[in-house]
């Protein structure tokens, strides 16, 4: 999971939760810095800030029920190091948030070269749609390429309807996400505790 700490990583890390609950899988945090090469104080200074910013989020993933988080703090050309990280470390998929617009680059500029130059499935998550509505089209579209090219993993998906919840297991899912019948289950169920410890009070 790539971030700049933006809205728009903060919308792909929701999602890389979901996934990271079905899978029951490792979440590894990565930020590139940067590269300051003449000013080591200012170098290290940042490394530490950013260190920090990484480790709040661990923490605040392990509440959230994701056991193993790593984080990752690095100096580079972002879509450089991220490649270089997730090929090294073996991930099954990097999720990351689409960056500013520009004419050239319609997700943005490091989502982009991660998918073009990088050899993992990449997940990108755009601020501008609710990040955990993918569209139906898209999930058979990314079926399809799985299918495709030989993979042989899991494969999970997200369906807002029982209608996708269908044609998307007809299409070959694995595992299919319910995110708002998830959410209001989890609502339901805390509410559900802290009436009963108020009962118990």
């Amino acid at each position: 999971m790539a971030t700049d700490f933006s809205q728009h990583s903060r919308d792909a890390l929701r999602m890389a939760i979901l996934w990271a609950k079905g899978f029951h899988s490792e979440i590894i945090l990565i930020h590139v810095i940067p590269e300051i090469k003449d000013y080591p104080i200012v170098r290290n200074k940042i490394r530490k800030k950013v260190t920090e910013k990484l480790k709040q989020m661990e923490s605040s993933l392990k509440r959230k029920g994701i056991a193993s988080v790593e984080t990752i703090a690095c100096f580079g050309i972002p879509f450089e190091r991220i490649i270089e990280h997730s090929e090294e470390l073996d991930v099954n998929l990097i999720v990351i948030g689409s960056g500013e617009k520009e004419k050239k680059y319609p997700l943005g500029i490091t989502a982009e070269r991660v998918m073009f130059y990088g050899n993992k499935p990449v997940f990108v998550v755009k601020r501008s749609s609710p990040p955990t509505i993918p569209q139906r089209d898209v999930n058979l579209a990314l079926l399809d390429g799985l299918h495709h090219y030989g993979f042989s993993g899991q494969k999970a998906v997200i369906a807002h309807s029982n209608r996708d919840v269908d044609i998307l297991r007809e299409s070959g899912a694995d595992l299919i996400l319910s995110p708002f019948a998830d959410a209001a289950k989890e609502a339901a169920e805390m509410l559900g505790a802290e009436m009963d410890s108020k009962n118990r009070d």
